[in-house]
């Protein structure tokens, strides 16, 4: 649902001119399901942007756009560790010797294309890439190692995650093997640290006691090792939203699962689709927001995982 695209800073220097901003203003960032990595770090790759088209002669009406174009590819973008990137190399240099290690998505870059992720960025919309050629939703099995897998890369990119599902109990085996698959899935692939906090938002659970004796005593085994969840029982407020939808929701953007994050039946499927920008930033401002539409009722319960990965 979302994918990680390494973006050679001298080619989106080219990016201010007319036909290649009307292209590429709606590519990436929030409600994208392309995400542009953080490599090197934002304010590295940013400013070797804004310097490679000021040395290339860009006008005032270039560079303009190409600011604007950055603010959109930025406002979400995928951390990489530290100390990975050479400053005496050539970012496409760089790129090839992590890539190896450590698999983009895709690379749009001006040089040096090892495999299919490199992307010519003159052919793009004229012929098919399926690296970029990305849907904006998928249709899945309920099956929970498929539903993991689809969303994958939006879990294992995130520093921030918030799963909500008004109908998850830690006592019913469906919900605790896809959300074992899921929890899996947001530290089996990831580059960077571990996220800074995953929040499961329900509605359900006996009661306040028995729901926090219930996470605590269930759910540590469905938790890989290292990684934390927060559970919250929430209460809607009066004259406000209603907890009715599931959605996957993190700084990198939202999904809306259509029928459910339990485990179905032998056939059945469900629709996964990627909020836009601003149906996500509505969402988000609900579920995680600081004021938000819900009531926690009581302290969230902390969950630390003894799963093996």
């Amino acid at each position: 649902m979302v994918y990680e695209f390494a973006v050679d800073p001298e080619l989106v220097a080219g990016w201010g001119e007319r036909y290649q901003f009307r292209y590429f203003i709606d590519k990436f960032g929030l409600g994208q399901p392309r995400i542009v990595s953080g490599y090197p770090k934002l304010v590295k790759w940013r400013s070797q942007v804004l310097k490679k088209a000021e040395g290339s002669g860009a006008s005032a009406m270039e560079m303009q756009r190409l600011t604007a174009l950055l603010l959109a590819m930025t406002e979400a973008m995928i951390a990489r560790p530290k100390g990975d990137y050479d400053g005496n190399k050539k970012w496409s240099e760089n790129t090839k010797d992590v890539h190896e290690k450590h698999p983009f998505h895709a690379i749009l870059a001006k040089d040096i294309a090892t495999d299919d992720a490199w992307l010519n960025t003159e052919d793009l919309g004229e012929k098919e890439f399926p690296r970029w050629d990305i849907g904006r939703s998928a249709v899945v099995p309920r099956e929970e190692k498929q539903m993991a897998v689809a969303l994958s890369g939006l879990l294992a990119n995130s520093a921030r995650i918030v799963i909500v599902d008004p109908h998850f109990d830690p006592l019913t085996s469906r919900h605790q093997k896809t959300f074992r698959e899921l929890f899996r899935s947001i530290l089996k692939h990831r580059h960077a640290e571990h996220p800074e906090a995953v929040d499961v938002m329900t509605g359900t659970g006996s009661d306040r006691v028995g729901f926090r004796n219930d996470c605590l005593k269930l759910m540590p085994r469905n938790i890989p090792t290292g990684l934390v969840v927060n559970f919250k029982r929430l209460i809607p407020r009066a004259g406000g939203e209603a907890l009715h939808n599931r959605y996957i929701l993190t700084n990198l953007g939202g999904v809306l699962v259509g029928y459910g994050l339990d485990k179905g039946k032998s056939g059945q499927t469900d629709d996964l689709v990627l909020l836009d920008r601003n149906e996500y930033l509505d969402r988000w401002n609900k579920y995680a927001g600081m004021s938000g539409s819900f009531d926690v009722d009581g302290d969230p319960v902390m969950v630390e995982g003894c799963m093996p990965l």
